[in-house]
């Protein structure tokens, strides 16, 4: 099967008005997973390869996956290190001990299976999330 990607480094280019990072393909993949995930009830034409026909709805798609590979991006997440991100909140040696606050540690590990919000608004703008799915009876 083959992974559907919903943008090209260029498109995270015009994005995020940056130079794109080294693993832009991997970023986009990994967010066109995701969006592909959250879209699966929507309805919608497609081409023979399964890509959105329609305008608004292609723009939705690559902006939604432009939006979560920049915030992969920006909290410096390699989709493909999956699990590294575990942490550790306390540890001690002997009698010194040390503690720290492990929710950003926690926040990275939801971006590889969540989109983040503003992909996830992007979609729920453009009537692609939360729909129920579709049932015929004869």
């Amino acid at each position: 099967m083959t992974v559907l990607v919903y943008a090209e480094p260029s498109d995270l280019v015009a994005w995020t008005g940056q130079e794109a990072p080294a693993n832009a393909e991997v970023l986009l993949r990994s967010a066109s997973i995701l969006v592909r995930q959250v879209t699966r009830s929507a309805v919608y034409a497609t081409d023979t390869d399964g890509l959105p026909t329609d305008a608004a709805t292609a723009g939705a798609m690559l902006s939604a996956t432009c939006a979560h590979a920049a915030a992969l991006a920006g909290a410096d997440v390699d989709p493909l290190a999956a699990g590294t991100d575990a942490g550790v909140a306390s540890t001690s040696i002997g009698s010194a001990s040390i503690s720290f606050e492990a929710s950003g540690l926690s926040a990275r590990a939801a971006l590889r299976t969540q989109l983040c919000p503003e992909a996830q608004a992007i979609l729920d703008a453009a009537g692609l999330m939360g729909q129920p799915p579709l049932v015929w009876r004869s």
